[in-house]
């Protein structure tokens, strides 16, 4: 795991301390109450494999819609290299500007549509069928008392 990622999932876990709530030991770890059915599991993302990468939801969510926008990507890809953003020093605003760029252009109806709204299937602009979420799909399924 990146010291980044330790940093992130130690206050995670600080705060399901303070919360009185089960907190895992580590990522994917699953936490239990004894008393009740109830579990908690931090997710570090992005992951390949169950280990952490380094980046942000963003990073994840690169990997879909760059695939559903591949002429869009070229040509932000174009203007992320002209402006230096590949020389800035964090990888998950390297990251949100990569995504910003490219949903920028995929909606013009409204150039600055949150993410929140783009995450909308209905949109179509990040598809959450897309390969790069398997492994969160995965996870959730086999969660001990998820709801079916």
């Amino acid at each position: 795991m990146l010291f980044r990622s330790v940093a992130s999932f130690k206050c995670v876990r600080d705060q399901l301390k303070k919360a009185k709530v089960p907190a895992p030991e580590n990522p994917f770890d699953i936490a239990k109450w004894t008393t009740c059915d109830f579990a908690v599991s931090v997710m570090m993302i992005p992951f390949v494999n169950g280990t952490c990468q380094k980046g942000c939801l963003e990073t994840l969510l690169l990997q879909s819609i760059t695939a559903t926008f591949p002429a869009i990507h070229q040509c932000a890809e174009a203007y992320l290299n002209c402006a230096g953003v590949n020389g800035w020093a964090n990888a998950g605003s390297i990251a949100k500007m990569r995504l910003r760029s490219i949903l920028s252009a995929a909606w013009p109806e409204d150039p600055y549509l949150g993410l929140q709204w783009a995450l909308n299937p209905a949109k179509g602009l990040i598809p959450l069928q897309h390969p790069c979420f398997d492994g969160i799909a995965a996870f959730l399924q086999a969660f001990p008392g998820r709801i079916h």
